[in-house]
């Protein structure tokens, strides 16, 4: 316990690692606390709400292989439909055929005008056919991008040994948490009693 303590006091004296590793963290817990607000809002909206036209989407399927694999996390952001251009992956509510009632992820292979209002076909890039048409108002958002982190998280949570394991190693690390506050209170108790000894 005497090396943890001498090595936590040469850490907490080192200012310059102390002050980054205080931003990094700081950093890190606001861009978790934003996703996770944004995944509660839509999965208590059923999709129907976005934070500043942001979405956020776990891909469920090959169709967009090697693009994206599955367990993947994506960002989406709604954008106007002027702005959509063939090439573009976006993220949409099926109303018909196969994609009925499903939120599917493809790619703009084409779009049309017509009476001021913009349609769009999609594809998956590892399917052989194209989806239904689809019109702008299905439109979730426009992919902006795959997060790195969260999808490499939301792939070893899918991994049934992973996921215990993980649980295991945060359980044995919060019984060692707990184990070490009990002992060093026990030590500060001893040194006091010491002080008022001497």
């Amino acid at each position: 316990m005497k090396f943890i303590k001498k090595f936590k006091s040469k850490l907490e004296k080192n200012k310059p690692l102390v002050i980054s590793y205080k931003i990094i963290k700081c950093l890190f817990s606001i861009i978790v606390g934003i996703m996770l607000v944004l995944i509660l809002v839509q999965k208590f909206s059923n999709n129907n709400l976005a934070i500043g036209g942001i979405r956020i989407f776990w891909v469920a399927s090959e169709s967009m292989k090697p693009e994206y694999d599955i367990g993947d996390i994506i960002v989406t952001k709604k954008v106007d439909a002027n702005d959509l251009k063939v090439g573009d992956n976006v993220t949409y509510h099926g109303e018909k055929g196969q994609v009925q009632d499903v939120i599917v992820t493809h790619k703009i292979i084409s779009s049309r005008q017509s009476d001021g209002k913009y349609y769009f076909i999609t594809k998956g890039i590892a399917n052989e056919t194209p989806d239904p048409e689809i019109k702008y108002s299905q439109i979730y958002g426009k992919v902006e991008y795959k997060t790195v982190v969260l999808s490499y998280i939301s792939k070893l949570m899918n991994n049934v040994y992973i996921y215990y394991g993980m649980f295991t190693v945060i359980g044995v690390m919060a019984s060692y948490q707990i184990v070490k506050i009990v002992f060093d209170k026990d030590e500060d108790d001893e040194d006091d009693e010491e002080k008022i000894d001497s």
